[in-house]
């Protein structure tokens, strides 16, 4: 069994795991601050024998609830073990103790009896880790992710490893975390949706995911990700080429992006847009797969003035829309953070919990029992 190190503590951020002295696969997450999610990267790697949830973890928002423990469970060996100290905890769930138990068993858990020390002792809940597999949980939607490598961070990845390869090309993640299925396509653009025949063929694969393979049910909810390539790469470029300002450009690209999930919802499904992140505070990158034009602030007023647009075609059109872009920029002087990232490019975890407030606009606020 890998050990998480001899480290007492682990302090990133506003996130601290404490450490049993004795046993340094046991992890405890009573000091978890609710905006903060740093902890997963410490831990994907490792497997963990014992998971304890405090008090601090079981208060959180539903979401951000389910998300901590399937990475927990992610992170925990084989027949590890997730454990809540106080089964009174559970009452901060719809259903109480019976309610949590029933969402760890979905969650791939199985349940042990656990024999208090005294009568007056906190019974804790016990889970034992079964499978990285999760079942469907009554009362979530699941969103099926489509598009470029920024799938991976709504799927609940931040690794490229992980995945299964399907046909044509496409990596699929999931069981990573609850109600999302990523399907990651390649580098495609948005600015060439709907037409057949680019590099990365990702119009085709759309109509064979939507289509024939029959991996996305019809009527779902689909979350189209596109349009950091274009802001990184191409809609600087094509400024300086056509002598034409940056939000015209923009405003071409969103208007194919808005015709384009036009045709997917008349096809019976119902089409979101996830706006762009924050540009990489990067002017170059030596990988030549990631390519960047422009200047730092030239990109940051293309990826606000991407997500606005399309934010208002999305509402007049009545297609949803997410985005995280605007809590990813430093107050002090307006730079991408780079706490949020995994890489130059890429979200990491750390900035799931702003995903939250979004989703509940989109989907209503989880009830789960």
């Amino acid at each position: 069994m890998a050990k998480l190190g001899i480290r007492t503590y682990i302090e990133t951020g506003r996130a601290k795991f404490s450490f049993d002295p004795l046993d340094p696969v046991i992890v405890s997450t009573d000091h978890i601050m609710p905006r903060n999610m740093a902890w997963y990267r410490q831990f994907v790697q490792h497997k963990a024998a014992l998971f304890r949830l405090g008090e601090a973890v079981m208060r959180l928002p539903p979401r951000h609830v389910l998300d901590l423990i399937a990475f927990c469970r992610f992170s925990l060996a084989q027949h590890g073990t997730l454990q809540v100290d106080d089964a009174r905890l559970a009452g901060a769930w719809a259903g109480g103790p019976a309610g949590l138990a029933g969402l760890l068993q979905r969650l791939g858990f199985a349940l042990r009896q656990v024999a208090p020390d005294s009568p007056d002792s906190p019974l804790p809940i016990e889970a034992l880790k079964l499978t990285d597999q999760a079942a469907p949980l009554p009362g979530m939607e699941t969103l099926y992710v489509v598009g470029d490598s920024h799938v991976r961070f709504l799927a609940g990845k931040d690794e490229t490893t992980g995945y299964a390869g399907l046909e044509r090309g496409i990596k699929l993640f999931r069981d990573m975390v609850p109600g999302f299925v990523g399907l990651h396509l390649g580098a495609g653009l948005a600015w060439q949706l709907g037409v057949r025949g680019s590099s990365t063929a990702a119009t085709e694969k759309i109509e064979y995911l939507l289509g024939e393979s029959g991996a996305v049910p019809r009527g779902a909810r689909v979350v189209f990700s596109f349009g950091e390539v274009d802001c990184r790469a191409h809609v600087c470029q094509q400024a300086e080429r056509q002598g034409r300002p940056v939000e015209a450009i923009v405003e071409d690209i969103c208007a194919r992006v808005i015709a384009f999930l036009d045709g997917i919802a008349a096809q019976g499904f119902r089409p979101v847009a996830w706006g762009p992140i924050a540009p990489t505070w990067l002017d170059r990158i030596q990988d030549p797969r990631y390519p960047v034009y422009g200047s730092f602030e030239q990109r940051k007023a293309a990826t606000l003035h991407f997500n606005a647009t399309l934010a208002r075609l999305c509402a007049e059109r009545g297609h949803g829309f997410l985005t995280v872009a605007p809590q990813l920029f430093r107050a002090e002087d307006g730079v991408t953070d780079k706490q949020f990232y995994c890489d130059p490019i890429h979200l990491s975890q750390n900035a799931r919990p702003f995903l939250y407030p979004q989703l509940d606009a989109l989907l209503g606020p989880l009830q789960l029992g």
